[in-house]
């Protein structure tokens, strides 16, 4: 019988995310959220960092993909999937891109040491950051550096 453990595995980053100490007081959503979207700084775990027209983050996202295949024995699939994030920080001064971008760089580091040291967690392993991009929004009210990043992970029967 087949399970897909995609959202076993969304589960399991937004708890490791949520409890690292390096992002104490960082905002942790499950997908879009327009409460993340008020914080200075926030991570939304299920997001692609697709943008809508006005430069905010679009409500609606790819949250990941997954490949299965069949394991010989035991008679089961064998699952790796990515899970998109978004690291956000931003404030009202439109001059401070410099912090913003050196502090969404710490966000994203410390969300991959989370992954990884969550270890196997019901039988998923995470990896380290896959694939990341850097975009701004940098407008009369303030600036946004807002890093889309994957996390990898795979099922280990």
């Amino acid at each position: 019988m087949s399970t897909i453990r995609f959202s076993d595995a969304a589960t399991a980053l937004i708890a490791a995310f949520g409890t690292a100490a390096p992002l104490t007081g960082v905002t942790v959503s499950d997908g879009p959220s327009l409460t993340a979207a008020q914080a200075a700084d926030f991570i939304i775990v299920g997001h692609d960092g697709s943008l809508d027209a006005d430069g905010a983050l679009s409500g609606i996202t790819q949250a990941g993909s997954l490949t299965q295949a069949w394991l010989e024995f035991p008679a089961t699939k064998d699952e790796t999937g990515h899970i998109h994030c978004v690291a956000v920080s931003q404030t009202g001064d439109a001059a401070d891109l410099p912090a913003r971008r050196a502090r969404a760089q710490v966000l994203v580091a410390a969300c991959e040491d989370a992954a990884l040291a969550a270890g196997v967690v019901s039988g998923l392993q995470f990896e380290g950051t896959e694939d990341a991009a850097v975009a701004y929004r940098q407008l009369g009210q303030g600036v946004a550096v807002i890093i889309p990043f994957t996390i990898g992970y795979s099922t280990q029967w």
